[in-house]
């Protein structure tokens, strides 16, 4: 089953593609693996370079080959890591933090840290959750911390180095990104999307599953229409920018190929409902057909040797909800 990458001007996210299908043969999923991709890095254009290099100091990714830090900690100082989090959908209900390196106590998973936003870190921060995770010492640190709703993982941030400091030390963490801030972010202009996801699924040749909590595709959307759309990148360069999808290769072009058309699940052969029943059965995909007027069998057969993405992208219509088809069944 291949994952597309799902994206959008709003989100982005990538396909991925069954092993079991035939007509792709020994092809694997690995053809863009996240860690050849470039981190997005978000770093506001008028900051100075004073301020990028504190940024720098402030936290920094451990090196296995750093010096060993000094072990005479202030056992009297508290120092605390401070973790400003995110989520879209304000839904936080649930999500807490899991800890583990240099920190006075570590998390057992199912006692995660719950926020604890206090009113002047609200009005300071009011778009995100704070948890305060208390340090070992005033000494340089490596922590790790995820954020997770029961089995529900989220974004983490692995093998933090925290400098030596009696101050606390501040990050900002975003559902969806990999990024760490240690300035709080402007949403609005960050890049939309993940390309590293792989929650899309490209069932067979032409058919899409896209998850329901993907922006703008659950089935009580009434307030707008939602395009759809397939993009490809022969160097595996796709990108989630706040403009939409791009490549970075400049070769690749016009990376968007076709706008993929909703289809009712009971139009769906039943071949394909029991060669993967594990998403059928959960009820949290919806389907969508890449046309073949869009994307002929020749196209289609060339775009599945490449880097795959879809996203969704909302277009303003109060009256219209988006049209679901049977699926043409070939």
């Amino acid at each position: 089953m291949r994952s597309l990458a799902s994206s959008a001007a709003s989100n982005l996210l990538s396909l991925s593609l069954s092993e079991q299908q035939n007509h792709v043969p020994n092809q694997k999923v690995e053809h863009r693996r996240c860690s050849d991709m470039k981190s997005i890095r978000t770093v506001p254009s008028h900051a100075s370079k004073t301020a990028r290099r504190r940024r720098r100091s402030v936290l920094a990714r451990a090196s296995s080959e750093e010096e060993p830090t000094a072990r005479n900690n202030d056992s009297n100082a508290r120092r605390f890591l401070v973790v400003n989090y995110h989520r879209q959908e304000s839904d936080y209900d649930g999500f807490g933090l899991h800890v583990w390196g240099d920190v006075k106590k570590l998390t057992e998973w199912d006692e995660p840290l719950f926020p604890t936003s206090s009113m002047e870190e609200k009005d300071h921060h009011p778009q995100f959750e704070t948890f305060k995770v208390e340090l070992d010492g005033t000494n340089s640190k490596i922590v790790s911390v995820l954020l997770h709703k029961g089995e529900e993982e989220d974004v983490r941030a692995e093998s933090m180095k925290v400098p030596s400091g009696e101050e606390d030390v501040e990050i900002f963490l975003v559902s969806g990104y990999r990024e760490i801030w240690q300035d709080k972010p402007d949403l609005d202009k960050l890049p939309k999307g993940d390309i590293c996801s792989q929650r899309a699924i490209l069932l067979d040749k032409r058919l899409v599953a896209l998850p329901k909590d993907f922006n703008g595709v659950k089935d009580d959307e009434e307030t707008s229409v939602v395009a759809v759309e397939l993009y490809s990148s022969k160097s595996g360069s796709l990108k989630a920018t706040a403009d939409g999808v791009e490549s970075g290769d400049p070769e690749d072009g016009n990376v968007q190929q076709a706008i993929l058309s909703r289809v009712d699940e009971g139009s769906i052969d039943v071949a394909v409902k029991e060669k993967f029943p594990a998403v059928f059965n959960e009820k949290c995909f919806a389907f969508y057909e890449i046309g073949e007027s869009a994307v002929p069998d020749a196209k289609m057969k060339a775009l599945l040797k490449t880097q795959l993405a879809v996203g969704t992208k909302k277009i303003v219509d109060g009256s219209k909800k988006s049209a679901k088809k049977p699926l043409k069944k070939s």
